[in-house]
């Protein structure tokens, strides 16, 4: 879900709980595997921590959504509830379609404030405001079946340094008789995006525009394309979400899965053996890794009533809090976008949330959040496949992104 890149069923039942008093009844939409598990457990706790401290507020509701019914449903302007938890992917469209609430008041509690990744709070203040609080992130991860790899040979603790050592041990694996990997340019812009994010240096500022276009160079591009056809020659046909190469992993007959901290508990359920790395840069020592970052958060829908706005914006508070956040890091497993909480060295105990700081360090946003609604990458999607399918040179391939690319920011207006 935003969460991941496949999404659930929103689950059908919704959670409410009740405090003393005639306060506030809120209604918070979140994605639907938030509520479910110990996510929905972690979230329970912390509305009835919250109600305890707050005779304003009667009720929290949670209702259960899938991500496309989350953008759907507030975009609509019907029967909005009080509170969001979504992507950041959707801010401009729930900004240009709803009134959000300023949360500017929040951000000059320095105390609280203090502590967010910087870039993630600064994308929120646009149009004279601040219109979400940061709560979540992943970055594309590799998921390494080490079964797989020691039947291969292949010492993981030798790590994946660059792409081309990546792509030697997956020929390893692949001739060991075991299926190395997936298809990396299947299923979205997942994978395309994974490999596209290591040459992020060479775009210059891929955000920037000038008179209404990107000033990243096609030549910039092609690299990308060249080794995503490289990874795609070690892989079968499989998107990285198909379930079977999820299987496959889970067996041990597929050894690279790419993905996103989602999948860990599944791993775990099935008794798989284990690792996970980033996607390597090209340069050995380069601290530009692959990938790019997802960001999710937490938005208030305007009530027009002033006493109920201020509820509102005390459940965001709390839920943005350092103990919130890296409670929720430390029993799920999934980075939150307080710096302080993936520093901490209680939470960097946790493998794959100390992967998941360091890659939130090296890698880079895919989006200009509350200014676009769409990716910067969007373009590489169906030119990846064309070119794995040799309808397109990679050379081809980068002069059309640019052209695709363009048009994106000609329909928004840019």
């Amino acid at each position: 879900a935003a969460c991941g890149e496949g999404g659930e069923e929103p689950a059908d039942d919704t959670g409410e709980e009740s405090g003393s008093g005639d306060g506030y009844e809120l209604v918070m939409w979140m994605f639907s595997d938030a509520t479910m598990n110990d996510q929905g457990e972690l979230f329970d706790k912390w509305r009835s921590d919250f109600l305890s401290q707050h005779p304003d507020v009667k009720s929290i509701e949670f209702v259960a959504k899938g991500d496309s019914e989350l953008l759907t449903g507030i975009t609509a302007g019907v029967g909005l509830p009080d509170i969001v938890f979504s992507s950041f992917t959707y801010g401009r469209s729930y900004l240009d379609a709803v009134d959000l609430i300023d949360l500017s008041d929040l951000y000059a509690d320095e105390e609280w404030a203090d502590g967010f990744y910087e870039d993630a709070v600064n994308v929120t203040n646009v149009d004279g405001g601040y219109w979400a609080v940061p709560f979540m992130s992943y970055v594309p991860l590799i998921w390494r079946n080490l079964d797989a790899l020691e039947a291969a040979g292949i010492d993981p603790d030798e790590g994946e340094p660059t792409m081309d050592v990546l792509l030697e041990h997956m020929q390893q694996v692949n001739d060991a008789g075991i299926t190395a990997t997936h298809s990396w340019t299947a299923g979205g812009v997942y994978g395309p995006g994974a490999v596209m994010g290591a040459d992020y240096e060479k775009y210059g500022d891929p955000l920037a525009i000038v008179d209404g276009k990107t000033t990243v160079e096609p030549s910039a591009l092609t690299r990308t394309f060249e080794y995503l056809l490289k990874f795609n020659e070690q892989g079968n046909s499989w998107a990285y979400s198909d379930d079977a190469a999820v299987e496959a992993f889970k067996a041990g007959e597929l050894a690279y899965l790419l993905g996103g901290p989602w999948d860990e508990p599944s791993w775990q359920q099935a008794g798989v053996n284990y690792d996970v790395v980033l996607v390597p840069p090209y340069e050995e020592g380069s601290n530009v890794y692959g990938g790019f970052f997802g960001w999710d958060g937490l938005y208030g829908i305007d009530s027009g009533d002033e006493g109920r706005n201020e509820a509102i914006k005390a459940w965001l508070k709390y839920l943005g809090s350092f103990d919130v956040m890296k409670e929720f890091t430390e029993v799920i497993g999934r980075p939150t976008l307080r710096e302080s909480v993936m520093n901490d060295p209680e939470v960097q105990a946790n493998p794959v949330a100390a992967v998941q700081a360091k890659g939130m360090e090296y890698t880079r946003l895919r989006i200009d959040y509350f200014t676009y609604s769409f990716y910067w990458i969007t373009p590489v999607t169906d030119l990846a496949v064309k070119v794995a399918e040799g309808s397109m040179t990679p050379e081809e391939a980068s002069e059309q992104f640019v052209v695709d690319l363009n048009a994106l920011y000609a329909d928004a207006g840019a």
